[in-house]
């Protein structure tokens, strides 16, 4: 299951929960007044209801009318959130965004990554695959510590171009002493449109792919999207 289903679902079983326990209050809401009416009506005028029973009965009454109510309000504030979020997510709209992962959409004969070395490299082994995972370009690397740019250019080990499509980026790093040094990776794609499921939770669409809003770790402006290639 997807993030963006398994959400969704998360929130149509709240839904469903939150109005079955409205609907349940509001059914004992109704009843008690009823129980409470009928009592004032037929209780015994030489022997009235006593009075501190009557006071817990409405203050009773009134902690129900208050669950209702709280009930009512905390929907509301769910859905002023979800509208908040869909609104927000249109924001995203021709902006390139970073997202943690490998797999990067190459449009326009371009495909960006980054990744971080924890610290010095003596050796950074860059790798391309296709989307049937075949490999198709290797690329060597910038070694030194920290954050570094990957843009490529659309090319094969042949120099021939490639058709647009999703590709994968995978890192190997080895210090020194020739041991496995660990390395994080982020993508790079433009936001093309925004989608919404039955609930309304948006999806930012990003060279085909969906991606949850919360993925999102860093937001570029177009103009500044360039990046530095590590290698040809």
């Amino acid at each position: 299951m997807t993030t963006t289903s398994a959400v969704s679902s998360t929130s149509t079983v709240a839904a469903k929960t939150s109005q079955s326990s409205i609907d349940k209050l509001s059914g004992n809401f109704d009843t008690f007044l009823k129980l409470l009416t009928t009592q004032l009506q037929n209780q015994d005028p030489t022997k009235p209801m006593d009075s501190n029973e009557f006071t817990q009965q409405l203050v009773q009454y009134s902690q129900v009318e208050q669950q209702i109510k709280t009930n009512d309000q905390l929907k509301s504030m769910v859905s002023n959130m979800q509208q908040s979020a869909s609104v927000s997510a249109v924001n995203y709209l021709g902006k390139d965004v970073q997202v943690d992962g490998t797999s990067a959409p190459l449009a326009n004969g371009e495909a960006q990554w980054s990744y971080n070395l924890p610290g010095a490299a003596a050796k950074v082994q860059l790798t391309v695959k296709d989307p049937a995972g075949k490999t198709i370009r290797f690329m060597e690397g910038d070694a030194t510590a920290g954050t570094h740019a990957v843009k490529w250019d659309g090319r094969d080990n042949s120099n021939n171009k490639v058709t647009d499509g999703q590709y994968t980026l995978s890192i190997t790093a080895t210090d020194a002493a020739g041991g496995p040094l660990a390395v994080s990776t982020k993508s790079t794609g433009r936001v093309d449109s925004v989608t919404y499921d039955a609930n309304g939770i948006p999806s930012l669409i990003i060279g085909g792919r969906a991606y949850q809003t919360s993925s999102i770790v860093a937001v570029q402006a177009q103009a500044a999207a360039a990046a530095s290639s590590a290698a040809n």
